[in-house]
């Protein structure tokens, strides 16, 4: 069975304690990214409802169909290759795609509704499924050292526990992170995951703050995004139903004046590549990179049009989603003549 990590939905929520200081490195914009493909689903028979893209080991890229209930494999040129799952609760059938994630040639699918997780080959066939235990989760991850075993956060108090999960499903293993590392509210904590090397990236959709994570599962380094925004407050609030005999109704959601940060981080061995909100116009179009191993600012790129996904392939190109009025998936090449004398990004 694959080893894979796990996250909690919503409870990841790492927090800085302290606040940020110093000023944040002005944006700095990168060549003009180079369109290499597109495909474009009009009729909606090819992509479907595509919720999310990941790049391959083999050159190419998946993405995930929420309406279909399937997985489906394109080439570095964008040629489709295979496709695998349906609606379901049996062997290779899903509910609920949450999260894609390689580890090594084979395909881990999080199931959330299944509560599994299934694995898939580099041919599209089902290998392996594991079981999970109860708690919502979104995403997950390569195991950091821990054998044979899936791994997720578990939220207790301010701490946060890296769980280890035996094939049957059952806890067995809790790794405490930090304690410079905390939360407070698990709203402001909704964040995206990524393998970004040996280790991972965590992005917040409430902060720009990213979390890089070592080889061993611990935290290496916490680092401000180009644009800082800081975790935002919650809002909690009484609602009267209006209706004869119902008591009131207590709703806690995060501050609506909050600026949202990112909306989906991948990595390469070298770069981390951040889709980004922000306050600007240009929402949903700046993808802010970072290195890798300890998260230094390398510069953004602005995208012609507003995407929903981002995903980095094994030759440094950029693969997008875009979601707006059908589905288009783009393949860029990202060159950064500005640090490396026109080569290209990755």
């Amino acid at each position: 069975m694959v080893p894979l990590l796990a996250r909690a939905l919503g409870t990841l929520c790492i927090l800085a304690v302290e606040p940020m200081e110093g000023q944040a490195p002005s944006r700095q914009w990168l060549a003009e990214p180079i369109l290499e493909y597109a495909i474009e689903d009009e009729d909606g028979s090819l992509l479907g409802d595509v919720r999310s893209i990941k790049g391959s080991p083999g050159g190419g890229f998946v993405i995930a169909d929420w309406g279909d209930f399937a997985i489906q494999a394109f080439s570095s040129s964008g040629e489709p290759l295979w496709r695998a799952g349906r609606e379901g609760r049996g062997p290779g059938e899903f509910l609920q795609i949450m999260h894609m994630e390689y580890d090594g040639d084979e395909l881990v699918v999080l199931d959330n509704k299944n509560r599994r997780l299934t694995a898939i080959s580099e041919t599209g066939q089902v290998t392996s499924s594991r079981p999970l235990p109860e708690g919502e989760m979104n995403s997950v991850l390569p195991t950091f050292r821990a054998g044979e075993r899936t791994l997720r956060p578990h939220t207790g108090g301010r701490d946060t526990l890296w769980e280890s999960v035996s094939d049957a499903g059952t806890v067995n293993l809790a790794v405490p992170m930090p304690s410079a590392i905390s939360f407070e509210h698990d709203l402001v904590g909704s964040s995206y995951t990524s393998r970004a090397g040996a280790g991972a990236v965590v992005a917040f959709r409430w902060s720009s703050q990213l979390i890089l994570v070592n080889d061993d599962g611990q935290v290496g380094n916490v680092v401000d995004g180009v644009e800082r925004i800081a975790f935002p407050g919650v809002k909690t609030q009484e609602m009267d139903p209006g209706i004869e005999g119902v008591v009131k109704m207590v709703s806690t959601r995060v501050d609506p004046r909050a600026t949202e940060a990112a909306a989906s981080v991948t990595a390469s061995g070298r770069r981390i590549f951040v889709l980004f909100r922000g306050r600007t116009e240009n929402a949903g179009r700046i993808v802010d990179t970072y290195g890798a191993s300890r998260g230094e600012y390398r510069g953004s790129i602005l995208l012609p049009s507003k995407v929903a996904d981002i995903a980095i392939l094994e030759d440094g190109r950029l693969a997008t989603l875009e979601t707006d009025l059908f589905p288009v998936i783009r393949v860029w090449t990202i060159v950064d003549a500005r640090d490396f004398g026109d080569r290209v990004l990755g």
